[in-house]
């Protein structure tokens, strides 16, 4: 019997080397990957794979196909201006009809144009219409009554006969919904317009998101319904829309800006656009395999969604601000080094080649010798001696011997060093030459170039020309807005900064480029205050603390994050019934859900009465270090917030002095005294209030001298803060100027405070300026205060 496992080393070799061309044959060659194989679109049985040339397809080979089916819901991806809102308005009907369009969109095999798209499907848009007289109940129950039952009537009818027999009085759908998406709180209150005062934007995205679903429609379009909605809040309304698609057996497309991963994995598909083309359509668990295996690997702590709307040469576009980045950071290291040089160098250059000297034997000579060359003339030994150097220096460096005649006991004796005499001159011969420069070029810092420096940070160089318009209409996308509203607010260089959900209305691309550049500002020494909607995992591990509110005010934690988020991980998992967080999932949503309503009534614990007995509300007060801290850090708040708000009403008020000083009715010196004046009550008021709350919140000795003193100080220091907004705007010729040049200060008032580097400890050429610089005496004063209050209470 033939052994069918045996085989000789010529057909093993044969083997290896068809494997070898079959490996070489899957080489990505430039014939290849021009090349791709597609199957002929006859229907008859005998159906062809057939290479075709893909760069010569025209655009209508190019079109774009996708296909959805019942009961899926699909997420649309992609960057900015890849055809994301088109594609929806495209898929629900409602482009403009004057548009030039190529292809057709099919619903189970009919044309646009052979039924009524409006009726059949509904899109959600990213702007927020609405009318501000009603109020949501209102609004959700016209949307019902306007959308009609259609094709659910027979169903509804037989309910509701059903229900009068059985006696029951159901709730509106409108109620339902309301719930639902958590407006049942609001829904006696008016929407709002730019004219009424309403509901806040959160809310309208969730009212313009329920009005369209309450209808009886089962192809849903949804474009950015998570812009102002919370990571907990999105989770639910699209996990409430998972059970509606399955359910009805709906279809729905829609698009997020930062979904979160447990957002990410509710949906069944996943659609990548890029530039109006379609990256990958499948399934939502086979594209992290698919872009593995194209050669783009997920990072461990990134979600997948942020990962998939990643774009390539992004360090290179941004190159600009790496360059800037690192010159800034330079002149900053010039500044420190000057702060922080030593100045006493014990061991010195002359100690140093005499330790050489005594420790190294330079020559054994004999006595007769010695003598015999002290016996010849100076020149002849100065030109042996200069031979040696007990540096070791050789014949080719500059230095000039020394010879020095001493008596000794034969009255003659020639000594000669290496050393260059400190009172002898040297004559050298040189010819004059005149030197001149032409074309000197130089370059002066121009407000505009910080400008642009700017506009290339947030990525708006390519529509610096482009004009805003109106939102919804015209102009800039909402994307663009938002990134131009951030842009207004960098210009000023401040040095506090309170940011208000600037990632809203941003994808995931966008939204680290906002956040890059605020760790960037706070890596300068600049405090920055961010609220913000659904942050992503490296959104928000790249903040330092966190505050986290429930409703009503109330605090739940204050304090840092810690790496990879461990210590508000540590912090809630220690709390006895709260789940523990999820592998890949994101911190900031499992924050929301483990500290929700539901959580504390499931778990019967009030988190703030827990925060408030826990070690980090606890405060040590007798650490002199963190008390002064806190107090400079209070003080210099304050001031600086008064030198920036003070700043445009002074620009404002020099802007009437020079209209009526130009009418003759005002006078420098009177005008100048009433604005210096008028300060003195609403400072000293402030002062009043901000000293009796951080007194007693700090729990200082109650002593009226003491009190007196502290406000003295306080009062001062807010005293000069404005003057110093005032002046700053005097000098310059607007306030977006003074801004930036007051902004300059704050570095140097903070450096030169006596606070992070003690007076002693100053070099001597910067002491001077300590003594010009108020904060100093500012902080002094705090000091001297505080040490002597807690002497006190020690006694």
């Amino acid at each position: 019997m033939e052994n069918v496992f045996a085989s000789s080393f010529r057909s093993r070799k044969e083997d290896e080397e068809a494997q070898s061309w079959a490996a070489i044959e899957r080489l990505p060659t430039y014939t290849r990957l021009r090349t791709s194989l597609f199957k002929s679109l006859a229907e008859d049985e005998n159906q062809e794979n057939k290479l075709v040339d893909v760069s010569k397809f025209d655009v209508d080979d190019r079109s774009l196909f996708l296909k959805k089916e019942l009961s899926r819901m699909t997420l649309l991806l992609g960057p900015p201006s890849s055809g994301k809102t088109t594609l929806l308005l495209a898929l629900a009907g409602k482009l403009d009809p004057t548009l030039k369009i190529e292809g057709q969109v099919s619903y189970n095999g009919f044309r646009l144009d052979e039924f009524e798209p409006r009726k059949t499907s509904a899109y959600v848009s990213q702007n927020d219409v609405h009318l501000g007289d009603l109020t949501v109940k209102e609004t959700f129950d016209y949307s019902a009554w306007f959308q009609g039952v259609a094709h659910r009537y027979d169903q509804l009818n037989e309910l509701d006969r059903r229900e009068k027999e059985a006696g029951i009085i159901p709730d509106s759908d409108s109620d339902l919904f309301m719930k639902l998406l958590g407006l049942d709180i609001c829904k006696d209150t008016v929407v709002g317009d730019e004219m009424t005062r309403g509901i806040s934007g959160g809310q309208k995205k969730r009212v313009t998101t329920g009005e369209m679903i309450v209808g009886p429609t089962k192809t849903l379009f949804m474009d950015e319904i998570s812009t102002g909605l919370d990571s907990s809040a999105t989770y639910q309304i699209v996990r409430c829309m998972q059970q509606i698609v399955h359910l009805t057996k709906a279809t729905a497309v829609m698009f997020l800006l930062q979904p979160d991963p447990e957002t990410f994995e509710l949906f069944d598909d996943v659609v990548l656009l890029s530039e109006g083309q379609i990256v990958y359509q499948d399934p939502r668990e086979q594209v992290v395999p698919f872009f593995e295996s194209c050669g783009f690997k997920c990072p461990e702590r990134k979600g997948t969604a942020d990962f998939l709307q990643e774009e390539k040469l992004l360090m290179r576009r941004t190159l600009p601000v790496y360059i800037f980045k690192a010159v800034q950071i330079f002149v900053i290291a010039v500044i420190a080094a000057t702060v922080f040089l030593r100045t006493t160098l014990h061991v010195t250059y002359d100690d140093g080649s005499l330790y050489v000297a005594l420790g190294k034997p330079q020559a054994i000579i004999p006595e007769e010798v010695a003598n015999e060359q002290s016996d010849r003339e100076g020149s002849e030994g100065r030109r042996l001696e200069t031979k040696i150097s007990i540096n070791g220096n050789n014949a080719g460096e500059i230095q000039m011997p020394q010879v020095s005649l001493q008596s000794s006991a034969n009255g003659r004796n020639t000594e000669a060093t290496n050393r260059a005499a400190p009172w002898r001159g040297m004559i050298l011969p040189f010819t004059p030459l005149a030197m001149s420069f032409d074309s000197v070029n130089y370059y002066v810092d121009m407000p505009s170039v910080f400008l642009d420096e700017v506009m290339e940070l947030v990525e708006l160089t390519n529509l610096k020309n482009a004009i805003v318009g109106l939102p919804g209409i015209t102009g800039l996308s909402t994307e663009q807005r938002k990134r131009l509203t951030i842009a207004v607010e960098l210009v000023a260089n401040p040095s506090i900064i309170f940011m208000d959900e600037p990632t809203s209305g941003l994808n995931a691309r966008a939204a680290a480029i906002v956040m890059r550049t605020v760790r960037n500002t706070v890596d300068t020494g600049r405090t920055v205050v961010c609220t913000i909607h659904q942050p992503s995992i490296d959104i928000f591990e790249a903040f330092d603390e966190l505050v986290l509110m429930k409703r009503g005010g109330k605090l739940i934690y204050s304090g840092p994050l810690g790496q990879n988020s461990r210590k508000i991980i540590k912090y809630f998992e220690a709390i006895p019934g709260v789940p523990r967080i999820k592998e890949r999932q994101n911190p900031a949503a499992w924050m929301l859900e483990a500290s929700s309503a539901a959580t504390q009534v499931r778990l019967g614990i009030d988190f703030a009465e827990h925060y408030k007995s826990s070690s980090l509300y606890k405060e040590d007060a007798t650490d002199l270090t963190m008390i002064i801290g806190a107090m400079y850090v209070a003080v210099l708040f304050v001031g600086i917030n008064n030198c920036s708000t003070v700043q445009p009403i002074v620009a404002v008020e020099r802007t009437v002095f020079y209209r009526e000083r130009a009418a003759g009715m005002y006078s420098a010196l009177p005008n100048a005294l009433a604005q210096v004046m008028v300060e003195i009550p609403y400072i000293f008021v402030q002062t009043v209030y901000y000293s009796l709350i951080v007194y007693s919140t700090v729990t200082f000795h109650w002593k009226l001298a003491k009190f007196f003193w502290f406000f003295f100080i306080t009062f001062f220091s807010f005293l000069y803060f404005t003057y110093y907004g005032m002046m700053t705007v005097s000098i310059t010729p607007n306030d977006q100027v003074a801004a930036i040049f007051a902004s300059a200060f704050y570095a140097l008032f903070t450096l030169f405070s006596g606070f992070f580097i003690p007076k002693p400890r100053i070099p001597k050429w910067w002491t001077w300026y300590y003594y010009i610089c108020p904060v100093a005496w500012t902080v002094y004063g705090l000091k001297v205060t505080i040490t002597v209050t807690l002497k006190t209470e020690s006694r």
